[in-house]
């Protein structure tokens, strides 16, 4: 197991990080942040001018965090809902075969 590197663009400048190799989804992870940063760069322009770039990666970190709670959130009661829907049919399946 060896490290990778990737390369994020942001605010005009390449920055290279280094990735361990068994993290699959470092590439994506590094297109979601450039991709945010550039959202909220066109919109700070237009808002807020002068808006700092810690500021814009803030909220850019922010933004996929929320995202990230909010997915969390959905896919925890997904389960539960499966966990409650499949105890349902096992018991009316136990019923029907007894």
């Amino acid at each position: 197991m060896g490290d990778a590197f990737i390369t994020i663009q942001l605010f005009g400048k390449s920055y290279k990080f280094r990735v361990d190799e068994d993290v699959p989804n470092a590439e994506k992870v590094a297109r979601l942040v450039e991709k945010e940063v550039h959202l909220l760069e066109e919109g700070a322009a237009v808002k807020t001018p002068h808006l700092n770039n810690f500021a814009v990666l803030t909220q850019a970190a922010l933004n996929i965090a929320n995202e990230f709670v909010e997915l969390k959130e959905d896919y925890s009661g997904l389960i539960h809902d499966i966990s409650g829907r499949s105890s349902a049919l096992i018991a009316q399946m136990d019923a029907y075969l007894q």
